[in-house]
């Protein structure tokens, strides 16, 4: 003989106060890790991410198209290939205020550690 069928909760069911199934797990040690350091680049790309997308005109005004869940301006990787070029041509004496956030932000990891 078959079981009864378990259905996914929905939202109406949550809202009820049924059971999602999840209360009685632990969370496990993966879980409440802190979130990793970012590096000098990964501080460089947000920045340079914020000035190119004021910088450039919507795709929308030039009668493309806006993908799904996007500024609508430029492609992921069109974006990454820019902002890449950039830092490479950056100088060390550039580089330096995203290296000290980088440095701050691994003793921020360690000590969350």
């Amino acid at each position: 003989a078959i079981g009864p069928v378990q259905s996914m909760p929905t939202a109406w069911n949550l809202a009820q106060g049924q059971s999602s199934g999840n209360e009685g797990k632990d969370n496990t040690a993966e879980d409440q890790k802190p979130k990793r350091s970012l590096s000098a680049y990964n501080f460089f790309f947000q920045a340079e991410r914020q000035n190119l997308l004021r910088s450039l005109p919507d795709r929308r005004k030039q009668g493309k198209r806006k993908p799904r869940n996007s500024h609508g301006k430029i492609g992921f990787s069109e974006m990454a290939k820019t902002i890449a070029s950039k830092w490479k041509k950056t100088t060390p004496d550039e580089k330096a205020p995203f290296n000290e956030m980088a440095k701050a932000d691994m003793v921020r990891y360690k000590n969350e550690m």
